[in-house]
């Protein structure tokens, strides 16, 4: 399996991952999680736009629509829905919180952030509710042009303006009802995919081969965003332009990235470690943050050193490591390999395997 894959888009997500788990196990490097999830949602939207052109190439039809659905769910529910309900114990006994079943039962349909900020149960879980009404949402508006009349192309550059627009109007809504934290409410970051969506459809359209144009670009944006994000009294996560410039930054570079090459014969490990933390990054973004709250939990009043602190670090990221790789061989692998096969198009615009 390894072998087969990608080694530019393993890497990415492995970088992901990465940035996120720093941030969470230091909290002084907090800022890394940001441009971790920001590069995730550039990496789905990059993966699922190629995968939406590849479907939409066929034709149109209702069963492209629901397959479509269908095998995302496959993907991404069950582990979702097995670590909302180990939430439920976890905040009980190890964080001692009050639960409100009332606030709990929006998790169950992906409610929690819509609109507003969700609550600190699950809290992982506002970057999966962005990403599950994207899944929902997205492929609506391709059916509908396409079913209008309009080509692959048209269609998919008018669901993408359609989504930015959208977007930029809930995120003025949010603050104007008083809503700063625009990052974390679903509804509004829904065209942080769209960008990734973007570039796929530049990259299958237009011109391929000049990945070291739109790297360029996506450098100076990201850049400029430093920038923005160095001399701004906001707070990023209520930038609307910050909010739209990141993930859109990331996009332009990941076609560069999928090209990146590593030596068949040489530092196997380093290869077969940075498709592993790929592969696995799902189970260890939902796992993480359990599993070093019950160490801190389990070792109160032991961790006065800031060796012990370390440790119990290391720990945490050890068993992080070992539970996402069982999660991964015996519960996600086993459920995603029932979900149907994809509807095939009868003319590809491209044979390259998607790693998603």
């Amino acid at each position: 399996m390894i072998q087969k894959r990608v080694f530019g888009l393993d890497f990415a997500r492995a970088l992901a991952i990465i940035l996120v788990l720093v941030s969470h196990f230091f909290k002084f490097f907090d800022a890394l999680g940001f441009f971790g999830v920001e590069l995730f949602f550039a990496l789905s939207g990059y993966l699922l736009g190629q995968i939406m052109w590849r479907i939409f190439d066929k034709g149109n039809s209702p069963e492209i629509v629901f397959n479509f659905w269908q095998r995302r769910w496959f993907r991404t529910i069950p582990n979702y829905f097995l670590f909302l309900l180990l939430m439920i114990p976890f905040h009980i006994y190890i964080k001692k919180d009050t639960i409100d079943w009332s606030v709990i039962s929006e998790y169950f349909y992906f409610g929690q952030n819509l609109l507003k900020v969700s609550s600190g149960f699950y809290g992982i879980s506002w970057s999966l509710c962005v990403e599950e009404w994207f899944y929902l949402l997205f492929p609506i508006p391709i059916f509908l042009f396409r079913k209008l009349g309009f080509k692959n192309i048209n269609s998919f550059c008018f669901t993408i303006l359609l989504f930015y627009v959208s977007c930029f109007i809930v995120k003025n809504y949010l603050l104007a009802t008083g809503i700063h934290n625009l990052r974390m409410v679903a509804l509004g970051r829904l065209d942080s995919i769209t960008s990734g969506v973007l570039v796929a459809v530049i990259k299958l359209n237009f011109n391929e081969k000049k990945t070291n144009a739109l790297a360029l670009l996506g450098a100076l944006l990201f850049v400029s965003s430093l920038g923005l994000m160095m001399f701004s009294k906001k707070d990023s996560s209520e930038s609307i332009l910050l909010l739209f410039l990141i993930p859109l930054s990331f996009s332009f570079v990941l076609p560069k990235i999928e090209r990146l090459k590593f030596p068949e014969n040489k530092f196997a490990f380093i290869r077969n470690a940075v498709a592993n933390l790929s592969l696995w990054s799902y189970s260890i973004y939902l796992s993480h943050i359990p599993i070093l709250f019950t160490l801190y939990y389990l070792t109160d009043g032991l961790t006065s050193s800031l060796f012990m602190k370390l440790s119990v670090k290391v720990l945490g990221f050890i068993l992080t490591i070992l539970v996402s790789k069982w999660l991964f061989v015996y519960f996600e692998t086993p459920l995603t390999n029932k979900r149907p096969k994809e509807v095939r198009p009868t003319s590809l615009a491209f044979t390259k395997k998607i790693q998603l």
